[in-house]
């Protein structure tokens, strides 16, 4: 839901619709009716304000901090943009790289 109607709608349309009073003073998601553009039908809708956007984003943010000091490893894309291979594989997570593929010729037996 998020991803559809918030992060989709500030990058392909330029913005996200809000209900401008109850998205900066509700305190946690929230059921409404909605109308489509397209027609009479209501529907309901649930809908999340914008503290709770900010919490989400910095709960996320803690929590991703409290892992790397943690583990003391970088995950794979920040590692490769950051750090030197082979020397500083000490620094990887491997938890984050995916499972290694093997391919090869397809030779029948």
């Amino acid at each position: 839901m998020l991803y559809r109607e918030v992060r989709s709608g500030a990058i392909h349309e330029h913005g996200f619709g809000v209900d401008e009073e109850r998205f900066f003073t509700e305190e946690g998601p929230y059921v409404d009716t909605m109308v489509q553009d397209y027609g009479d039908n209501r529907y309901l809708g649930l809908y999340v304000p914008g503290s709770w956007l900010t919490d989400l984003l910095r709960t996320s943010l803690e929590n991703y901090k409290a892992r790397l000091l943690t583990t003391r490893r970088l995950p794979g894309d920040l590692f490769a943009e950051i750090c030197a291979i082979p020397d500083e594989l000490d620094y990887l997570d491997e938890e984050s790289v995916p499972d290694e593929r093997v391919f090869g010729p397809n030779v029948p037996r």
